[in-house]
């Protein structure tokens, strides 16, 4: 069942959006390696880039004033890289320009919410303090990925730590103002959840489905010869300490051997259906017993040793199973009206002044060639 959510990313400033982006974004320019699925579309040039304007910088003019607040060019390019870096990224590059001005224009939406929503939340009574403004830039820090520089990773997203310092402020602002607005939205009863859960049965077919964990010895580049044979010696090793009469722990190997981001999660693929693996993988996954590994498994990648952690059949989720996240579907649906209700109110009081009134929109930023 597809959640009818607002994206949190909407409702942060500018800045703290860029802040989580944080903790997404590649600490270098490189993607990141494949798993040990369906590689990735392959683009000209890295998430970043992606988004750089064109080779000549583009004035940063401003777009919208909201109550004398000013939204610039230069915040729009930010919280586009920050939720939209890696969408790009994996996309044809003639669909880009099209997603690229849709999204420029929600984004442009979405920053006036965020101003309309950062003047309401001004009173002292939503205000964080200096120690809760320090407690989550640290959060932030540490959950940087290891080797990540936060400097860096700031300047990547046109940020230094003022001005982080400030979103991070209006954030906990927003936030605390959106508690208060949505304190009176009450759990859906019961009968509500069985109800939608009746009317929406095929929305509670649960597909067959695998948990399943590797070590992947990487032959990409590599052609028939003396170095494959290697690898995959390499894997035959180690499939020997994971089977022998005293196994290996596999979490322990996949951190140390394993050539796939996963290793960090001790191989941990996660949860996956049919046809979301390579199809040598996916055959594997699917028809192993539950807890045993099996014969090494050779993909464009190289050379997989498998753990199959769990195995779900196909069926109907119960309602008892179902029942929570129906619960929380619909109190976000009401949460979302009180917040579009409450915005169309701060709208219709603002004084809102867009570029369009006077003069030609400018272009989304294009990407570079």
């Amino acid at each position: 069942m597809k959640r009818n959510e607002l994206s949190p990313l909407n409702w942060l400033p500018a800045g703290m959006a860029a802040a989580v982006c944080l903790t997404v974004l590649p600490a270098t320019a490189q993607d990141a390696a494949p798993e040990g699925g369906k590689p990735a579309a392959q683009a000209g040039a890295s998430a970043s880039q992606l988004l750089q304007p064109a080779a000549e910088p583009q004035e940063d003019i401003v777009l919208v004033t909201v109550d004398g607040v000013e939204i610039k060019r230069s915040d729009v390019d930010r919280r586009m890289l920050a939720q939209y870096a890696q969408q790009l990224s994996q996309m044809p590059p003639d669909m880009q320009p099209t997603f690229r001005q849709r999204a420029w224009d929600q984004i442009v939406e979405d920053l006036v919410n965020r101003a309309l929503l950062g003047n309401a939340s001004k009173d002292e009574k939503y205000a964080a303090s200096p120690e809760e403004i320090n407690s989550r830039l640290e959060e932030l820090k540490a959950s940087l990925p290891e080797g990540a520089s936060f400097d860096e990773a700031l300047s990547r997203m046109d940020l230094n730590e003022a001005m982080l310092r400030e979103e991070i402020a209006m954030e906990m602002g927003i936030s605390r103002l959106m508690e208060e607005k949505l304190s009176g939205v009450a759990d859906p009863a019961d009968d509500v959840l069985k109800k939608f859960y009746d009317e929406n049965g095929p929305a509670f077919q649960r597909p067959e489905s695998v948990s399943a964990s590797h070590i992947l010895i990487s032959t990409q580049g590599m052609q028939d010869g003396p170095a494959k044979e290697e690898k995959k010696q390499e894997a035959e090793e180690l499939l020997k300490t994971l089977t022998g009469e005293e196994p290996a722990d596999f979490a322990e190997l996949a951190a140390q051997h394993s050539d796939c981001p996963s290793r960090a999660q001790g191989g941990n693929l996660g949860t996956f259906g049919r046809g979301e693996m390579v199809p040598a993988f996916d055959e594997a996954a699917f028809s192993r017993e539950v807890g045993k590994i099996g014969p090494i498994v050779e993909t464009e990648f190289g050379y997989h040793i498998i753990r199959v952690d769990g195995h779900q059949q196909a069926g109907t989720v119960p309602f008892e199973e179902a029942k929570p996240l129906i619960a929380q579907h619909l109190k976000q649906q009401d949460e979302q009206k009180v917040i579009q209700g409450y915005l169309s109110e701060l709208r219709e009081g603002a004084d809102i002044v867009r570029l369009g009134d006077e003069e030609e929109k400018p272009e989304a930023p294009k990407a570079v060639n």
